[in-house]
């Protein structure tokens, strides 16, 4: 993958530029639990930035 792409857990999409990269995933998508969660990764990697999008009702 060259550059960056987005992984929604809560939709189980994966995109990059509004494309669904959804082929290219290889594993489950991922799901954090309250707490502390270890994140790792391989390959060439420089950044991984995570998100919360929080929704309250």
């Amino acid at each position: 993958m060259d550059g960056y792409v987005i992984i929604d857990s809560v939709l189980k999409d994966a995109y990059k530029d509004e494309v669904l990269k959804n082929e290219d995933m290889i594993g489950e998508f991922p799901v954090f639990k309250v707490g502390e969660n270890a994140i790792s990764f391989s390959g060439n990697v420089s950044k991984v930035e995570v998100v919360i999008n929080e929704v309250w009702i």
